[in-house]
């Protein structure tokens, strides 16, 4: 019956610690926080209830924004992440040996929030272009993105910033200016779109004028892949 089964339940949460209610649902720490001044009684069955509904919303939120993840997603959308799954995504990641996309993951969020840009692609591009920030000019320069090089002098024609958060905005800025956008799109600060390189607001579109490799967005999809995979 409904109540023997509510007995039940109710004698192994009595006997149940913090921690063990973090490995059944690996629930993150911060939701434990009214846990241990409920170590009994009914308050801690609802304490677990409340828990456990919230996991299932941000499950289903999450599982709503994986399925949109593909080659062909628009670029110039919000991704629908919080920062919380930001910060999830971007601790830890372990080619990130200098911490500094651990240390700007915020950075991206805001470029996301700003700009009305896809921020794990912008992020994902500085990956791929820096060798996860272990490039010289990425060193050197603060500059993730190889912004400004040309091809036959890369390190010197390209653009040094005053730190790493100055170059991502700088790209962002002009990928959603130049690159993600048609000719009078709206944008940012009251400005519109120039267009001057748009073929559509995807990863090979993007890719038609920004690379001369041809699996250049292939390359960058992987990386978001990855970082989406991590939620």
């Amino acid at each position: 019956s409904l109540k023997s089964f509510e007995k039940e339940l109710f004698y192994i949460l009595r006997h149940m610690t913090d921690n063990d209610l973090k490995n059944v649902s690996d629930i993150p720490d911060n939701m434990f926080s009214n846990i241990k001044k409920a170590s009994s009684g009914t308050n801690k069955l609802e304490n677990l209830i409340t828990i456990l509904k919230n996991k299932s919303v941000t499950q289903a939120r999450i599982q709503r924004i994986l399925l949109k993840v593909n080659i062909n997603m628009e670029l110039n959308k919000v991704s629908g992440l919080t920062l919380n799954d930001y910060k999830k995504i971007f601790t830890g990641l372990p080619n990130d040996t200098n911490k500094i996309f651990q240390d700007n993951y915020q950075v991206f969020y805001n470029m996301e929030k700003k700009y009305n840009i896809n921020g794990l692609f912008l992020a994902s591009m500085a990956i791929h272009e820096s060798g996860w920030g272990t490039s010289q000019i990425a060193n050197d320069k603060k500059n993730l993105f190889g912004y400004g090089s040309y091809d036959n002098t890369p390190y010197e024609s390209s653009f040094e910033f005053t730190d790493y958060s100055e170059g991502i905005e700088t790209v962002a800025k002009s990928l959603v200016k130049y690159y993600l956008n048609p000719s009078g799109t709206k944008i940012y600060d009251g400005e519109t779109a120039a267009g001057w390189y748009y073929n559509g607001p995807t990863l090979s579109g993007v890719n038609t004028r920004y690379a001369t490799d041809q699996d250049w967005h292939k390359k960058v999809y992987s990386y978001m892949e990855l970082l989406y995979n991590r939620l």
